[in-house]
């Protein structure tokens, strides 16, 4: 679907002359962004929102589980520790994506 959608980006793929037509600044000339253009800009945009939340849920989830077996297993305090790192790199990853 990413190779489809570099695709379409870079060869103006459309399927009618009312798509999504977008002025980039260029004098006489507007680009046209099909299918393949908002396949690419979806996964530019919407990929690190995905990421950021799995590390966030992730990272809580490691948490709760580390303190629950905390008198069975070896090592809890490392897997808290990694739980809030991850947590913590997923919100930078949202800030992040927020910016671009």
């Amino acid at each position: 679907m990413v190779i489809w959608g570099f695709y379409g980006y870079v060869r103006g793929f459309y399927i009618d002359d009312r798509d999504l037509v977008v002025d980039l600044g260029r004098p006489g000339r507007a680009e046209r962004i099909g299918p393949g253009g908002v396949a690419v800009y979806w996964w530019v945009l919407v990929l690190p929102y995905l990421i950021a939340a799995w590390l966030i849920v992730r990272g809580f989830s490691e948490i709760v589980v580390a303190i629950q077996l905390r008198k069975e297993i070896q090592g809890e305090g490392c897997a808290v520790l990694l739980g809030i790192i991850a947590v913590v790199l997923g919100f930078k990853l949202k800030r992040l994506a927020a910016a671009m």
